[in-house]
């Protein structure tokens, strides 16, 4: 049981990983393994005790340590598209749902994204025009870790300068909070402008710097993304 505890300590840390994989299948660990404990595992904190382990435990824990040496992918999935408050559109140009999916692991829900572009935007050069890249979670996601992950995410695709990754890494850290089901978060981008991150309708931060700009959405848009399969559901239908 402990060597799951370690694994998923080393597999929020690995950069091969998504961010939301891992904190997925950790935070399913800590949620099977404390039925005979008090207080409450956090997901990047395991402690190496001796509890009282139940057989549903034991079985879960299994489960969970087999789940993370098998490689996850997104899976795009039907539904209605949630339009963007009108609001939060101010001084933008008309923006249509272009692209859709959920990201699941293992059948537990993570979170849907949804793709809202102007006219002209193309898939192969998608920060050439505006566009909202919109997150809706369905679980409890820890803020700090979703900007830990975010600069991993950065770094596996093409090294960052130090002076960018701090600089980021501290951004995203005040930035981003914790999310719970139904919150939702959208970053907005348009050309020569602040990127900008509302969560559940409330601005909660800004940044203007155009490197950090295309390194943060491709994450999910770019090439090199650790999600082929989300990217390929989000740009369907792209002009090349």
């Amino acid at each position: 049981m402990i060597s799951a505890q370690r694994n998923c300590n080393s597999l929020l840390k690995h950069r091969g990983c998504p961010f939301h994989t891992a904190q997925v299948i950790c935070r399913t660990v800590s949620v099977l393994t404390e039925e005979k404990e008090t207080g409450t595992l956090k997901i990047d904190q395991f402690r190496p005790k001796r509890p009282v382990w139940s057989r549903r435990s034991l079985l879960g824990m299994a489960f969970a340590a087999a789940a993370i040496s098998v490689p996850m992918r997104a899976l795009a999935q039907s539904g209605a598209a949630v339009p963007v408050a009108p609001e939060l559109l101010a001084g933008m140009p008309p923006l249509r749902m272009h692209g859709r999916t959920r990201l699941t692991v293992w059948g537990f829900r993570v979170y849907d994204v949804q793709l809202w572009v102007a006219q002209g935007f193309a898939a192969s050069r998608p920060t050439a025009s505006v566009f909202a890249l919109d997150l809706i979670y369905l679980r409890k996601l820890n803020g700090l870790e979703i900007a830990k992950r975010s600069v991993a995410e950065m770094q596996a695709q093409a090294e960052l300068a130090g002076e960018d990754e701090a600089r980021w890494s501290t951004f995203m850290q005040r930035t981003f909070k914790d999310v719970g089901n139904a919150d939702r978060l959208i970053a907005f981008h348009a050309p020569g402008s602040p990127t900008r991150f509302v969560l559940n309708g409330a601005e909660i931060g800004r940044i203007s710097d155009a490197r950090f700009d295309v390194r943060f959405f491709d994450i999910w848009l770019g090439p090199k993304t650790s999600e082929p399969a989300m990217r390929q559901a989000l740009l369907e239908g792209s002009s090349p």
